[in-house]
C-alpha cells in the first residue's frame, strides 16, 4: 500500500500510544466479536495509563524544575521520541524481517503444543547482537527465545547462555520436519515433541 510508509512513520514516531491502541482490539469489534461495552472499558483503562504517563512527563517533571520547565519539557518529549523510535526498530527486527513466517487464525486455532514451540521459531527473528547491543535492546535480539519462553526471568548473564542452548535443542529435534514444510503439514510424533518439552523444561530449572 502507498501508505504504510506514512503509516510506519506515525507508528514509529507514536509507538507507545500504538501499540497501547493495539490493544483496543479493533477488528474483533468490527467483526462483531467485541461489544462496544467492552471497547468503551479498554478505552478507560487506557485513558488511565496515558494520562498518568503524560501528566508525570509534561506536567509533574517539568513543574519540578521550576524556571527550567521549558528545558524539561523538551528533553522529556525528545527522550520519549527516541524511545519511541528505538523500541520500534528492534521489536519490527524481531517481528517482520524477510524469513518471519506470518499466520492466519485458522492455522494456529487447533494446533499442539508442540507446534505452538514450532510456530514460535518460525513466526520470530534474532538479530546479532554483542553485549552491549543486548542490554540496550533488552535481550530482544533473542526474540526468539523470548517467544519461546515469555514468562522466564533470568538474569541477564545466565539468559544469554541457557536460551539459545534450549533453542538450538528444540530446532535440532524438529529441524527434519521444519525445512520447507508448511506449518499445517507438520505433525510432530511423540519422540519429536517429548524432545522440546524436555529442552523446555531444562531451560526452565536452569534460570529458575
Amino acid at each position: 500500500m502507498i501508505g504504510n510508509p506514512v503509516y510506519n512513520v506515525l507508528l514509529g514516531t507514536l509507538f507507545e500510544w500504538g501499540v497501547a491502541a493495539h490493544g483496543l482490539e479493533t477488528t474483533k469489534y468490527r467483526k462483531g466479536e467485541k461489544s462496544m461495552a467492552e471497547v468503551k472499558k479498554d478505552l478507560r483503562i487506557i485513558g488511565k495509563k496515558v494520562g498518568k504517563q503524560v501528566g508525570k512527563d509534561y506536567i509533574i517533571f517539568p513543574a519540578l524544575t521550576g524556571p527550567n520547565w521549558k528545558h524539561t519539557l523538551g528533553a522529556n518529549a525528545v527522550a520519549n521520541l527516541i524511545r519511541n523510535y528505538w523500541s520500534y526498530m528492534v521489536i519490527f527486527c524481531g517481528h517482520f524481517p524477510d524469513g518471519a513466517e506470518k499466520f492466519t487464525r485458522e492455522e494456529f486455532e487447533k494446533e499442539t503444543q508442540a507446534e505452538w514451540y514450532l510456530r514460535q521459531m518460525l513466526g520470530s527473528a534474532n538479530f546479532h547482537a554483542g553485549p552491549l547491543m543486548a542490554f540496550m535492546s533488552g535481550n530482544l535480539c533473542y526474540q526468539i527465545e523470548h517467544h519461546l519462553f515469555p514468562t522466564c526471568r533470568a538474569p541477564l548473564r545466565r539468559d544469554r547462555q541457557a536460551r539459545p542452548h534450549a533453542v538450538r535443542q528444540i530446532r535440532s529435534a524438529l529441524h527434519d520436519r521444519i525445512a520447507g514444510t508448511p506449518i499445517l503439514a507438520v505433525v510432530l510424533d511423540d519422540r519429536e515433541a517429548g524432545a522440546a518439552r524436555q529442552a523446555v523444561a531444562r531451560y526452565r530449572r536452569r534460570c529458575s
